[in-house]
């Protein structure tokens, strides 16, 4: 596959304390504002009901606290353009290609899992899957987990990890290990051990389509068309009465 004519956007004027800053502050904030919202919005502590509606609020919040973090630092403090981001037009054609890799990318994240439950045998545990699924299927909670997962996450993740840090990154260590580092970033700071080798080799997917692109939309479209069919694949499993365990 070619790679896109379009330069990639100038160097970023973000400095390795501006990442610490945000790390500090996001990881720093939600410790202390996710409990407070937990002990608001979760009566029960359940995934059901006003439970599960509270668990999409929370997701919302926090990922919004993460993009204002980041705007803060990355825009207002050091004046970073969104093009310098990558939020630029894609060129023609991406836009398709983006989904054919992303249906492409399937078998080998799907061989991932596989082999990390067969690894980890008993051990393996999913709790992304308490978090997302209500106790039942209803059209509500399919729409608000398809635009939390599919629509908001992979535009706050992206700019962050592959516009923000990824592109710093490559500026200094250079493309194959700015991709593995951002990878290993993208995955630990996911914070669940069980799915870290799955979305290692996501985040290096991911990393790879921005280098290719040269836009960071290409690597949002994958992003959010591989977690709406993962989303999709789960409410299908709901539909039929069946709830996929976590553990």
């Amino acid at each position: 596959m070619a790679q896109s004519d379009a330069p990639m956007p100038a160097r970023l004027p973000v400095r390795g304390s501006d990442l610490l800053l945000i790390l500090i502050l996001t990881l720093g904030g939600a410790r202390v504002l996710l409990p407070l919202l937990a002990g608001a919005l979760l009566p029960g502590g359940t995934a059901g009901g006003a439970g599960f509606g509270g668990i999409m609020a929370i997701l919302a919040i926090q990922l919004g606290f993460m993009a204002a973090v980041a705007y803060a630092v990355v825009v207002h403090l050091r004046g970073t353009s969104w093009q310098q981001l990558g939020f630029v037009p894609l060129t023609p054609g991406w836009a398709g290609r983006s989904f054919v890799i992303t249906l492409a990318s399937l078998p080998v994240l799907v061989l991932v899992g596989w082999a990390q439950r067969e690894f980890a045998g008993d051990g393996f545990r999913n709790p992304q899957l308490d978090v997302i699924l209500p106790d039942s299927f209803s059209t509500a909670a399919f729409l608000a987990t398809l635009v939390i997962t599919a629509v908001v996450a992979p535009l706050v993740e992206e700019t962050i990890f592959r516009g923000v840090l990824y592109r710093w990154l490559r500026e200094r260590l250079g493309v194959p290990l700015g991709m593995g580092v951002s990878a290993g970033a993208f995955a630990l700071l996911h914070g669940i051990p069980a799915l870290i080798p799955g979305i290692f080799v996501l985040g290096l997917i991911l990393a790879w389509v921005y280098e290719r692109a040269n836009s960071i939309w290409a690597p949002i479209i994958v992003h959010g068309t591989y977690n709406g069919l993962v989303t999709l694949t789960l409410y299908l499993a709901l539909m039929q009465g069946v709830k996929p365990a976590a553990g």
